[in-house]
């Protein structure tokens, strides 16, 4: 959001014009670089090593890439110290970091020189250094990352896939070349999704996860989609105090067998869940609360809030009209979500891990704007700590979101102490 949406379209639609001509599109595309994207670009603030004496190209893409300052920052106080929440500098230090270990013509000489195919090398080295996650990971381990992308435009006649680098990028391994993706550029920080987690711990191996990768990059494409801009005290105040009610309300149903079944036919209980409800009372009436995850205490809390706001801390989606957005599920029984293992669907329906965070926070004091930096810690711990039945099973994914343990959300804020966007101010 470093530029507004009316810049973007006047941008775009400059673009739009220079290629739709006579002349040879990559000299214009390459002046409708220097007179009208760069120039919409806000001014450079932080100079760094590919600053030049006369341009400052990549350095302002590099600023740009990594959001907008922040003019009112949240603070807090931390294990005595006081923090800012920062992103943009957390952020663009992590880029930089990226940067650096990829090779490149760079963009300021390769613009100087007039030379196609090392402009059109530089780009896609940018476009790829916020996509690429922890600068220390392994994604990093080969500096030529960004060369092996494939548009799926070369190949023998007949060949040659042209409506691949319109597509949603994708992971590609396995089929005799190196790791790489395949498709286009845009949406690239989405297909890398799972780079951007993180271990507090990487000196032990961790259990190997029961729950599959495709439910993994759903819960990964989350954390990357969600923006901490949006995330607001007042909206997560609101958000926990729906949680709250619904917890009440399920203890006020006590044992009662109509109640209880009043509230599971509220949030869509699975069919099974509900036929069993009279044999569970009878005899273990005191497991009645543990039928219920903490998606299920928020909507029986009846949270007042727009849908806009709510979609905000939501799950990734992918939807029929191909916007890549979150949002957030509405009570269905979560088997109709089932038996597609391969669509990362059954994670679509789990909120509960970011509703877990904004308890956390709320309880601690925290601002709101850490849950997206702390969800990096949390996804990747969570993904290997779940211990499923069997691919589909929502109610461990849930219960293991309710077992997360405060010390380890605190853990969690340490880390961002360490390295991310909390800042010593």
């Amino acid at each position: 959001r470093a530029v507004d949406v009316a810049t973007a379209e006047r941008v775009l639609l400059a673009l739009a014009d220079v290629a739709d001509t006579d002349k040879v599109r990559a000299s214009v595309i390459t002046q409708w670089m220097a007179k009208s994207l760069l120039d919409a670009l806000p001014p450079l603030i932080r100079p760094d090593q590919w600053t030049g004496p006369a341009t400052a190209y990549e350095s302002r893409l590099l600023q740009v890439l990594a959001g907008t300052p922040p003019v009112s920052p949240p603070t807090l106080q931390w294990e005595g110290l006081t923090y800012r929440v920062d992103y943009f500098s957390a952020e663009h230090d992590r880029i930089k970091r990226i940067r650096e270990q990829l090779t490149s013509p760079g963009l300021d000489a390769a613009l100087a020189a007039n030379n196609d195919a090392q402009i059109a090398e530089a780009l896609v080295v940018l476009i790829y250094s916020p996509a690429l996650g922890d600068p220390e990971g392994p994604a990093l381990l080969g500096g030529d990352i960004p060369l092996r992308h494939d548009f799926g435009l070369e190949g023998a006649a007949g060949l040659r896939r042209d409506a691949i680098a319109w597509s949603v990028p994708r992971e590609q391994v396995g089929d005799g070349s190196p790791w790489h993706i395949e498709g286009s550029l845009l949406g690239l920080d989405i297909a890398l999704a799972r780079l951007a987690l993180r271990r507090l711990n990487d000196s032990d191996m961790p259990v190997a996860p029961t729950i599959n990768l495709n439910d993994q990059l759903t819960l990964a494409r989350t954390v990357r989609a969600l923006n901490p801009t949006d995330f607001h005290d007042a909206d997560r105040d609101r958000i926990v105090a729906a949680i709250a009610r619904g917890r009440q309300r399920v203890a006020d149903a006590g044992a009662n067998l109509a109640n209880v079944l009043a509230l599971a036919r509220e949030v869509e209980f699975s069919a099974a869940v509900r036929q069993s409800l009279p044999w569970t009372l009878t005899r273990t009436p005191e497991l009645a609360p543990a039928l219920f995850g903490l998606r299920d205490f928020f909507w029986l809390g009846r949270v007042d809030m727009p849908a806009d706001t709510l979609n905000r801390w939501g799950l990734y989606t992918e939807p029929l009209n191909a916007r890549l957005r979150t949002a957030m599920p509405t009570p269905v029984q979560w088997e109709n979500f089932g038996g597609r293992a391969d669509g990362g669907l059954i994670a679509t329906q789990m909120p509960d891990l970011t509703l877990r965070m904004a308890e956390e926070t709320a309880r601690m004091q925290l601002p709101a704007q850490l849950i997206p930096g702390l969800l990096n810690y949390a996804t990747q711990d969570f993904w290997h700590d779940v211990d499923s039945r069997f691919a589909d099973d929502l109610p461990a994914m849930s219960r293991q979101a309710l077992a997360l343990l405060p010390q380890r959300v605190e853990d969690y804020v340490a880390a961002l102490a360490g390295d991310g966007p909390l800042r010593p101010r």
